[in-house]
């Protein structure tokens, strides 16, 4: 019964972005977020974005190892590994407001690309909570790898709901 309803979820929101598509924006929609917001959200996702790429980076050049071998969740154990669990909570909240901002920017009543960019922040939340591949703690490496698993999938849904958004 339960997967009736979530199918039927899907099917109706689908529906009607499929059925917008083409047509001029529902004016009906509050899409009005005080400039001042709209500019402080869009600084912080892309300042975010670019705070994490580049401390990514630098935590890579003080630990030993090529970026081949290791994956950007083992830069946690580098000489410098706190600023790379900072890093993903900085990622975390500016995919936040990166998904606050699209949520009051789209034409339509109910976001899901914005509804998947917020689940993906929180996933990257707790990466950054759970660290990969700590020694004598398997539990931890599991919600790591499930986390990543879970973004993995959200990420092209994200942008698919994103495109049947605007």
């Amino acid at each position: 019964m339960k997967k009736v309803k979530i199918f039927a979820f899907f099917h109706r929101n689908i529906s009607i972005l499929v059925s917008k598509a083409g047509q001029k924006p529902d004016v009906s929609v509050n899409t009005n977020l005080p400039k001042s917001i709209n500019l402080i959200l869009l600084i912080i996702s892309l300042l975010g974005l670019s705070l994490f790429q580049l401390n990514s980076f630098a935590v890579y050049l003080n630990s030993s190892g090529s970026m081949i071998n290791k994956t950007i969740s083992s830069l946690v154990y580098a000489p410098y590994g706190w600023l790379q669990t900072l890093a993903f909570y900085i990622l975390s909240l500016s995919i936040l407001a990166l998904a606050i901002l699209l949520q009051f920017k789209a034409p339509v009543k109910l976001n899901l690309g914005a509804i998947t960019l917020a689940l993906i922040g929180f996933a990257l939340f707790i990466i950054g909570t759970f660290p990969t591949q700590f020694p004598g703690e398997p539990f931890m490496a599991g919600v790591h790898k499930w986390s990543a698993i879970i973004i993995f999938i959200l990420l092209p849904t994200a942008g698919f709901f994103l495109a049947a958004s605007f």
